[in-house]
């Protein structure tokens, strides 16, 4: 407040005036305006991490199994992954790979194989494994490379 603003001593010539602010009332406001907003915040946090599907974890996990082979049929040691995850492994000289930890539900593998990788769908059903069986990949693969010519 500005000294032109603030009242002259003939205002409090009665005494103070009853209708003065209430500081506690002013603290009030702020707690609410406060909690408000940690509501918000909380609520964007969950909301972006139900978009992201970490509450999957909560739902449970699962298994894949399958095996990988060239376009030739020979069994083939391929990186197999979960998009968007850190679950990871390789399959065996058999081309045979086993997947832990899948969050449950619509998940994308991802086989990769000398620079190709393509994506395969699959329903994770939690405590259970899903066999994908045999896994090939073309010679239209090896060619192309995701789709980019060499």
């Amino acid at each position: 407040m500005s000294f032109e603003e603030s009242p002259s001593l003939d205002f409090y010539k009665d005494g103070l005036p009853s209708n003065l602010p209430d500081p506690s009332r002013r603290k009030q406001i702020i707690r609410k305006v406060t909690a408000a907003l940690v509501v918000v915040v909380l609520g964007l946090l969950v909301f972006n991490l139900w978009q992201d599907g970490a509450f999957s974890i909560l739902a449970g996990t699962g298994s894949v199994t399958g095996f990988a082979f060239d376009d030739q049929g020979l069994p083939i040691q391929a990186e197999v992954s979960v998009a968007g995850r850190d679950a990871s492994t390789r399959s065996d000289e058999s081309g045979y790979f086993v997947l832990n930890g899948v969050p449950s539900g619509g998940q994308m593998l991802v086989i990769g194989y000398r620079a190709i990788g393509r994506e395969v769908p699959v329903d994770v059903v939690a405590g259970q494994t899903v066999d994908i069986g045999q896994f090939r990949f073309s010679v239209v693969d090896f060619q192309t490379s995701w789709g980019q010519p060499r």
